[in-house]
């Protein structure tokens, strides 16, 4: 989960020019969440304008685009859940 924009400018310049998932998806509910199912906050300017666009011409099976990943361009886009690419975790700091 990212909520700031320092969280954000951190994942998408270390994330630039590749895809990858971020745990943000509105399949179970129909309305964007994260994958411990807190609430998401839209921000359009995190997203690719015109996104997300639930499509169903995808080809890939049944449903529409229910899951978000950071674009190469390092932008939000919601994509079919099933395709393959890299993911982002997120871990508590070991600083104390």
């Amino acid at each position: 989960m990212f909520h700031s924009d320092e969280e954000w400018e951190y994942l998408s310049r270390h994330t630039l020019g590749t895809f990858h998932w971020v745990g943000l998806s509105d399949e179970r509910t129909g309305k964007w969440e994260w994958v411990n199912e807190t609430p998401y906050v839209m921000n359009r300017r995190w997203w690719i304008p015109g996104q997300p666009d639930s499509w169903t011409g995808h080809g890939l099976g049944a449903g529409d685009e229910d899951c978000a990943h950071l674009h190469n361009n390092g932008r939000l886009n919601d994509l079919h859940c099933s395709t393959m690419m890299r993911f982002i975790c997120q871990r508590h700091s070991m600083r104390s």
